[in-house]
């Protein structure tokens, strides 16, 4: 394999080339844009559901709650228990933590 350039080596070229191969791949499978406006559509729903929550009972909160869930991002997913833990813990409730697997705990260590 030969440099564009003489005076670059062909490692750097190499490397490069990877670079963009993967920043290429990252685009077209992170599509930021799109989740931006997924995002902000799901940040919407909740807020009218909060609003209405007021007015519901139980039965009718957790039916609506599942409704919103199956909504989400899949990204959402995976931070779903680590947010709860979270929430028990500010609340000092520790005795109703959820098991967490090895890739959440590692998402709770970065959060």
């Amino acid at each position: 394999m030969s440099s564009l350039a003489g005076g670059i080596p062909v490692w750097i070229t190499t490397a490069g080339g990877i670079l963009l191969a993967v920043g290429g791949a990252m685009l077209i499978a992170v599509r930021p844009a799109d989740k931006a406006v997924q995002n902000e559509y799901d940040a919407k729903r909740y807020q009218a559901l909060m609003t209405r929550a007021v007015e519901m009972n139980n039965k009718e909160l957790e039916k609506a709650l599942e409704e919103a869930h199956s909504g989400d991002a899949p990204e959402v997913e995976s931070l779903r228990e680590v947010a709860y833990n979270d929430v028990a813990l500010e609340l000092n409730r520790p005795d109703v933590l959820i098991p967490l697997s090895t890739s959440q705990r590692i998402l709770q260590s970065i959060a």
